[in-house]
């Protein structure tokens, strides 16, 4: 095998059998065996990878494994490894936990913690929701900023919602950059739409000052407010947006039939010099965030699906679980277009009691509050099973939102 010998690229050699590029991981990096994992689905991919959903042979745990194409190019190999050297040095509720890496020729692996959809079709207009969304970002760029490290591509495709709905996870750190090192612009078109104008043009940037991921988390708000990308272009190529974002107009600001409190956050997010932007600090402090999340209740029983409470028919009820991943019945009445299950996984339930699926179906679920029906697919027929679980991942999945309260439950 060959090796790379520019001191300015990340340690790779190259496989004499395919001429592909296999990158060379740090002591530290803890690794796994890509063949001891069973690919059950495809969650999703971009620019550079996709996403699978997996499951661990002989224990039936499942994980995510995202796969990144890389080549000798230097801007690739440099944001794979990016992402390589953060393994195991982030630890905080709301980033994504990367478990392991494989290095194969021309790819890198790596294995993470299952979640459920991102936040590129979220859409609310519920300020409280709003404000919980921006608490958990704001935890998780103060935490970072302690460590003195920018993510510099916060967008809603890098933000992931955890299997229970209710927790938001960052990933892709590929971009990101420690402050102490020279911050050079980006240079991916791909990145540009949520990016500040500093990161485009480091000629506006402020020496001690970086707050680029203020501003990127500001849009994705204003985004999820208004259903959709807030600023404006004259043309769809990539350069007009460039140029809106760093030299043109006034940014964005919230719509006026929002709060008080909503709008001057997002306008302190959104100043386009970066001195003049919020800091993180002054942001978890501000009025929106405190007024909206010291007491989160989002939830009224005539919007809610299932009543936790002792009226449960476990029989007839849907109880939501957040612990199984496939929505799930012992009762074949409630299915149907039922088709015959082929696959050989089984239901392992909490005393390690393995269940045979017999049949995949569908069924709606009618709420008791209201006519707004929910429609399952994909539901299991589990032999000997005395519960009817729909499963909190699968929905998210299906892109609905998923919140628990102290005695029912709401999907978005």
């Amino acid at each position: 095998m060959g090796s790379s010998i520019d001191d300015n690229l990340p340690p790779f050699t190259i496989d004499n059998e395919s001429g592909r590029c296999i990158l060379i991981l740090p002591t530290e990096t803890p690794t796994f065996y890509g063949d001891d994992y069973e690919r059950v689905t495809h969650l999703g991919h971009g620019c550079y990878g996709t996403v699978y959903r997996v499951c661990k042979k002989h224990s039936c745990e499942e994980f995510a494994v995202k796969e990144k194409l890389i080549t000798s190019y230097e801007d690739i190999l440099k944001r794979v490894y990016r992402e390589v050297e953060l393994v195991g040095k982030l630890n905080h509720p709301n980033i994504l936990n990367i478990l392991a890496v494989e290095c194969l020729p021309g790819k890198v692996r790596f294995l993470t913690e299952l979640m459920g959809i991102d936040l590129s079709h979220f859409h609310c207009r519920d300020e409280k929701v709003i404000a919980s969304v921006a608490k958990q970002l704001l935890a998780t760029l103060f935490y970072l900023k302690q460590r003195g490290i920018v993510h510099r591509d916060l967008k809603p495709s890098n933000m992931l919602l955890s299997p229970d709905g209710c927790v938001i996870k960052i990933c892709d750190f590929e971009t990101s950059v420690d402050v102490s090192t020279q911050v050079l612009p980006l240079a991916s078109s791909d990145l540009f739409n949520y990016s500040a104008p500093e990161l485009l043009d480091t000629r506006l940037s402020c020496t001690g000052i970086y707050t680029s991921d203020v501003l990127s988390m500001g849009l994705c708000l204003l985004e999820f407010y208004l259903d959709g990308f807030s600023i404006t272009v004259e043309s769809e190529d990539i350069w007009s947006l460039v140029s809106q974002i760093v030299y043109k107009g006034e940014p964005p600001r919230a719509p006026p039939e929002s709060s008080k409190e909503f709008q001057d956050f997002i306008s302190q997010c959104l100043h386009r010099e970066p001195k003049n932007r919020a800091c993180i600090e002054k942001l978890m402090d501000h009025d929106f965030i405190k007024m909206n999340t010291m007491q989160l209740d989002v939830l009224d029983k005539e919007s809610s699906l299932l009543s936790v409470s002792d009226r449960i028919n476990f029989e007839e009820d849907w109880i939501v679980d957040s612990g199984c991943s496939n929505h799930m019945t012992g009762d074949k009445e409630k299915l149907k277009d039922m088709t015959e299950y082929k696959k050989r996984r089984v239901v392992v339930t909490t005393i390690n009691t393995k269940l045979p699926i017999t049949h995949v179906g569908k069924t709606t679920l009618s709420p008791r509050f209201n006519n707004e029906e929910v429609q399952l697919l994909n539901v299991y027929h589990v032999l000997g099973l005395k519960k009817n679980l729909p499963s909190v991942l699968q929905m998210a999945r299906s892109s609905n939102f998923v919140v628990f309260g102290p005695d029912d439950v709401k999907v978005y």
